[in-house]
């Protein structure tokens, strides 16, 4: 905001990054379930954490190069580490709600350890909304929805949690259809045939 960002500032940034949402919430997950797993519970939270630095290596290095997110490509390449923190916390959001044994399984951590690990160091395009712009009349629908979803947190912060998330992760597929390269050339098509 105060055009006062810098190379320092950007590879701090991505340090913060890699313990608030790589090393943290691999040592959760792990005391949380992965610890009934021994040495392969400890593998696995190091998988997370080393997949987590991957993409944030990538991060910087496309933001150098302008190939990051921007307002014209709104897609950043490997899904974001907080989302992907978040995605790999989802068994523990929903024993919250919940009090089944299945979630709580190590296995099934493992296996969200291992979709988000893939996620973050993979080539799909994931929606950025810091670049997603509305248009002035879907502002007032957009606040209403905003307000809504506060309220909903305060009511019911878990399963809001989970069906947001549910929700990104949804979108992941669309993404990947709109962001394909046949799918710009034939939008570049049509808006030249115009």
């Amino acid at each position: 905001m105060l055009g006062a960002d810098t190379r320092f500032g950007a590879q701090l940034d991505s340090l913060a990054d890699l313990v608030s949402f790589g090393v943290a919430p691999g040592v959760i997950m792990y005391t949380w379930s992965l610890s009934r797993m021994g040495t392969a519970g400890w593998v696995a939270t190091l998988i997370f954490c080393a997949c987590s630095a991957i993409r944030l290596a990538r991060f910087n290095v496309q933001s150098v190069r302008d190939e990051g997110a921007s307002k014209s490509n709104p897609y950043f390449t490997g899904l974001p580490t907080p989302a992907a923190a978040c995605m790999m916390l989802l068994p523990m959001l929903i024993s919250f709600q919940w009090d089944g044994a299945l979630v709580r399984e190590p296995w099934v951590a493992g296996t969200m350890i291992a979709i988000t690990s893939a996620l973050m160091v993979s080539r799909l395009p994931t929606p950025s909304v810091k670049h997603m712009r509305l248009s002035r009349e879907h502002r007032f629908l957009a606040g209403l929805c905003g307000g809504i979803l506060v309220m909903l947190l305060v009511i019911w912060p878990w399963a809001t949690l989970t069906i947001g998330l549910l929700i990104y992760v949804a979108t992941i597929p669309v993404a990947v259809v709109v962001h394909h390269p046949a799918a710009k050339h034939e939008r570049a098509a049509l808006h030249h045939g115009k």
